[in-house]
């Protein structure tokens, strides 16, 4: 049984219009407005109470682990995106839905960045206090650069087989390009080995690569090679991670130490469990649409614990110990409500792109209509 994304990958190559996109339904723009609106008013009290992302009272990092998950995923999928339609495996219709989803994606981790600074205006001193040399200067300046691409992507890669082509490749080299500032970023932090050896260039390429198929099988199931390839990426991912972790950790160095916290937590093996559970899902002979999305969920779900179970283990300033001695948090529950903020603002993004998207594709696919449209509109 086909999905949409083969179909519109064969559409494409015949030249049939295909189904329109149906625009968002008004839940989605509610959910995104109420989330939004809620979370940025957890945001103003945690600004109000100073309870920030960086204080040492708790050992949590959820802020910059979810900025680096969401920053993955958006850059996975312009990569998975573009490969994908050079192969021919994805039409310019779901090349448009995609990249809208990736824009969404680059907002959501924009976001978290901001309040990970614990003040909006931090950001600017990013800017006002440029330096070349630093990673983070290239960061702030690489990742608005994928949002404004993914906008551009998603509105003009269905122009024809050349635009769809062009955009594609400039989308892998996209993600490539956010991709190795953030591991340069992790791997210039001193006395946090363990981030550039699990999450650095080659771990961080694998997560983003399984990242950018569990979304294209999540935004509708292809045919087995999107669930192979889903299923050995996830493998992959995360056989590497709980090999690297179990086999290196010790108390002879600061990077087995470190390891050792990480494989203490339990975080990171609800991760591999996730992980492994996806491949097994997907290896099922008789795998439906609906457990292929599920074994989905699994991965997108399971790279976020990775990255917060290694973050949270390693760069608490205040070791373990003292803070559960001392009776302290293990987190902050008011940074749950503002990262449901973040997802709220990456809603309504999506939600604005898809109804663009889907009033093209039905002027597309009933020219008729919306000739007598733009007839009326004139009378």
């Amino acid at each position: 049984m086909e999905s949409d994304l083969s179909k519109s990958a064969a559409q494409a190559a015949t030249g049939e219009p295909g189904a329109a996109i149906a625009p968002p339904p008004r839940a989605v723009w509610v959910t995104g407005i109420v989330l939004a609106v809620v979370g940025a008013a957890a945001f103003a009290v945690q600004m109000a109470n100073q309870s920030m992302a960086g204080g040492s009272h708790y050992p949590w990092g959820f802020y910059i682990a979810l900025f680096y998950a969401a920053a993955s995923a958006g850059a996975g999928l312009l990569m998975v995106t573009g490969i994908a339609r050079w192969a021919g495996a994805i039409g310019a219709r779901d090349m448009g839905v995609l990249y809208a989803v990736a824009c969404a994606l680059f907002v959501v981790a924009s976001v978290l960045i901001v309040v990970d600074l614990g003040n909006p205006a931090a950001i600017l001193l990013t800017y006002a206090s440029a330096n070349p040399a630093s990673s983070v200067f290239f960061d702030a300046i690489v990742l608005p650069l994928c949002i404004a691409f993914a906008v551009a992507a998603a509105l003009f890669a269905g122009k024809g087989e050349a635009a769809g082509r062009t955009f594609a490749l400039a989308g892998i080299v996209a993600g490539l390009a956010l991709l190795a500032v953030e591991a340069w970023l992790l791997t210039t932090c001193s006395g946090r080995d363990a981030w550039g050896v699990l999450l650095g260039a080659g771990p961080a390429l694998i997560q983003a690569a399984a990242l950018g198929i569990a979304i294209v099988v999540l935004c509708g199931p292809a045919r087995r090679g999107w669930r192979a390839l889903l299923a050995g990426a996830a493998l992959v991912m995360t056989a590497s991670l709980v090999f690297d972790v179990v086999l290196n950790q010790g108390e002879g160095t600061v990077l087995a130490a470190q390891f050792a916290a990480i494989a203490a937590s339990p975080l990171f093996w609800a991760a591999a469990v996730m992980g492994l559970a996806a491949v097994v899902l997907l290896a099922l002979p008789a795998a439906s649409a609906l457990v292929a999305r599920v074994a989905a969920a699994c991965v997108v779900a399971a790279v976020p614990l990775f990255k917060l179970a290694i973050f949270q283990a390693t760069q608490s300033v205040v070791p373990l110990a003292e803070l559960e001695a001392a009776g302290a948090a293990p987190f902050d529950p008011m940074e749950l409500v503002v990262f449901a903020g973040a997802v709220g603002v990456g809603t309504l993004v999506y939600a604005a792109a898809l109804r663009i998207l889907a009033a093209r594709s039905t002027a597309a696919a009933n020219p008729a209509a919306a000739a007598n449209a733009k007839e009326v509109q004139a009378s």
